[in-house]
């Protein structure tokens, strides 16, 4: 197999070092920081991933801001966007009576005024009990196996026994957006000897001293 994870691993596409908290540094034209080590305990005023990681900004409408997760890349955390922080979708007022139709508050986070609940998704509670069951050591996931009205859908059989009551959920695509995520702030300081992975295209210090490596 011909691998290119060594190059992308270890900084041979570069590396730059910023003590100066005024300076901004901006990665060459198609690199990225992918890698940051930090020398001396260390905060971060910019922390911007690339674009792919920021909600989508209008659409094929030309519709403005979209808060929605739906069609989004691989998410990096930093100052600007909080990553994996809202799922695909937050489903309201969940109620099932223990089998595996829920019903919902009508949901339409999508594009186009369209509903962001698919067929396919996970669906897990947020910060309520019971929750719905996991099975195992990783757990059978429940997932949403058919869209029966704009407020109703149908679940998978694990989901059988558990009631839930005007529950909120997160719906999760395969792959796709988590839940819990925050942005990071120079409250957050990172101590020396840590070395940080993402994707970013601008990065500028509130303290410290660090040594960033590039990737494609």
């Amino acid at each position: 197999m011909n691998s290119t994870q060594t190059s992308y691993g270890f900084g041979q596409f570069g590396s730059a070092f910023i003590d100066d908290h005024e300076t901004i540094f901006l990665p060459p034209h198609e690199l990225v920081v992918v890698g940051i080590q930090i020398v001396t305990e260390a905060a971060f005023a910019d922390l911007i991933a690339e674009t792919k990681s920021t909600p989508l900004i209008g659409d094929a409408a030309g519709g403005g801001t979209s808060s929605t997760h739906v069609n989004r890349g691989k998410e990096y955390f930093g100052t600007q966007y909080a990553a994996h922080d809202a799922g695909d979708c937050v489903i309201a007022g969940a109620s099932s009576t223990g089998g595996t139709t829920v019903t919902h508050t009508a949901n339409t986070a999508g594009l186009h005024g369209k509903s962001a609940i698919k067929v396919g998704m996970q669906v897990s509670s947020i910060n309520a009990t019971p929750l719905y069951p996991r099975d195992g050591l990783l757990g059978r996931p429940v997932i949403i196996k058919e869209i029966l009205t704009s407020t109703t859908f149908r679940v998978s059989e694990n989901a059988v026994g558990t009631t839930l009551t005007s529950q909120s959920l997160v719906g999760s695509q395969m792959h796709s957006s988590g839940f819990g995520g925050q942005l990071v702030d120079t409250g957050n300081g990172f101590p020396a000897g840590m070395t940080i992975f993402g994707r970013w295209v601008r990065v500028k210090l509130d303290r410290g001293s660090v040594i960033l490596y590039l990737g494609a």
